[in-house]
């Protein structure tokens, strides 16, 4: 965590932090699209960034360092100075288990790295995939993995990195499906700051330039603040727009499309509130809800517990991320840190 001093004008910061709150609520409260809705759930993974991140509905650009920083948001990586080796087990709502595992290093030079591998228990099945009827929703996804670069240059943190993504996709080849692999890479970066010595802001773009893997690797933009009342408790606001998954969310080709298919033309915007606050020392809540701002209304709750101490954590995660459904997504995470 960045350590903050200095702190002579906390009214004025957190007068600030309800301004922003208010904005927030307004974004939320705008009108969505009413037309009726069939289920276009994309994979929990594509959304999932590693660490606590799930606890706080994928959230956390202005506040979650770490592993979790790698995807989420790479100008975190650089504020806080530790070695962290760690990783996950996910139980998504539906399609395989997957899970993570990743290393930060912030101390061995004035810039920090990171690294992030995401993996699945078991291959993909295309066959399953392909029948009629099924509601499977699996990522046609292979494996991860991010490396990036980070370091503080003045008042802010810059961050930059590429992920390598490998998926499956069906080919015909002299009339016969055969199953191929396809891959690519994609760039990103992240920058975040001080507004106030209390109130910190974040940005980061994930998957620039991702043509040819858009289907494994959608553009997604992050913005947010998070506002740190004490060393333990934050409070945080996000914005995050990703770009539509057309095998998921969009109509096929030589489908009729209604004005719901015109909907899912649009990115997916969404507002996330969440908080952290540590109780009992060792005991770390997390909790977070997320709603689209415009377009196709969908809500998100998430939250957690977690076990931490200077080096290690262990914690429990779950989140629905369509709350109209009652499948939840949940995890565990372990970490261990060397700071000297």
């Amino acid at each position: 965590m960045l350590k903050l001093k200095g702190l002579e004008s906390g009214f004025e910061e957190f007068f600030v932090f309800r301004w922003l709150i208010a904005f927030f609520c307004l974004g939320l409260s705008m009108p969505v699209n009413a037309a009726e809705q069939r289920d276009r759930r994309i994979p929990d993974e594509y959304e999932s960034t590693g660490g606590l991140s799930l606890g706080l509905g994928n959230s956390g650009v202005a506040g979650l360092g770490g592993l979790s920083a790698v995807r989420l948001n790479p100008g975190m990586l650089a504020l806080e100075k530790t070695y962290t080796v760690g990783g996950g087990y996910h139980w998504p709502t539906e399609g395989r288990d997957f899970f993570d595992a990743g290393v930060v290093d912030t101390q061995s030079s004035p810039i920090a790295a990171g690294f992030h591998y995401t993996g699945f228990s078991d291959d993909y099945d295309t066959e399953l995939a392909q029948r009629p009827g099924s509601s499977k929703r699996d990522a046609a996804i292979q494996r991860r993995a991010s490396l990036v670069l980070g370091r503080v240059m003045g008042k802010l943190s810059l961050g930059l990195g590429a992920q390598y993504v490998e998926g499956v996709t069906l080919g015909s080849e002299q009339g016969v499906l055969q199953e191929k692999r396809e891959s690519g890479t994609t760039i990103g970066f992240g920058l975040a700051g001080l507004l106030t010595p209390r109130l910190r802001f974040g940005a980061s773009v994930e998957n620039m330039a991702n043509k040819k893997v858009a289907e494994y690797a959608p553009q997604t933009i992050r913005a947010g603040v998070a506002y740190i009342f004490d060393k333990d408790v934050i409070a945080q606001l996000d914005v995050r727009q990703r770009e539509r998954i057309g095998s998921f969310e969009q109509a096929f080709a030589g489908e009729v499309k209604t004005s719901e298919d015109e909907a899912y033309q649009a990115p997916e915007r969404m507002g996330i509130a969440s908080f952290s606050a540590r109780i009992y020392d060792m005991l770390r809540v997390l909790g977070a809800y997320g709603q689209t701002i415009t377009g196709p209304s969908r809500r998100s709750l998430s939250g957690g517990l977690a076990i931490v101490n200077k080096n290690a954590s262990l914690s429990y995660t779950a989140s629905r991320p369509h709350m109209d459904y009652e499948q939840s997504h949940q995890s565990v995470n372990g970490s261990f840190a060397i700071k000297f």
